[in-house]
């Protein structure tokens, strides 16, 4: 998709998605990790409910196997005629 160039510019305001890379979108939480969560309400976790054990259990997954953007990670957007925004993931 082109960008709206009016007069050898892009407007002012005018709003550029990027996207996220592949591999990011979230893909649901896989039934070990439920598992996993649901055991861990019913071992006596009954204080939270039982969905907050599931989506717990997934983090903490998530994190042991570095899915998420890790610091010093470095994000990359370039767009055509416009340039390019580093960003750098902050501990």
């Amino acid at each position: 998709m082109g960008l709206p160039i009016v007069n050898g510019a892009v407007p002012a305001r005018t709003l550029i998605l990027a996207g996220t890379p592949s591999g990011t979108v979230f893909a649901g939480i896989p039934k070990t990790t439920m598992a996993a969560g649901l055991l861990r309400w019913a071992a006596g976790g009954w204080g939270q409910a039982p969905t907050r054990h599931v989506i717990e259990s997934y983090i903490e997954a998530a994190q042991k196997e570095r899915r998420f953007l890790q610091p010093g990670d470095q994000v990359l957007i370039r767009v055509q005629q416009l340039g390019a925004i580093e960003t750098v993931i902050e501990p």
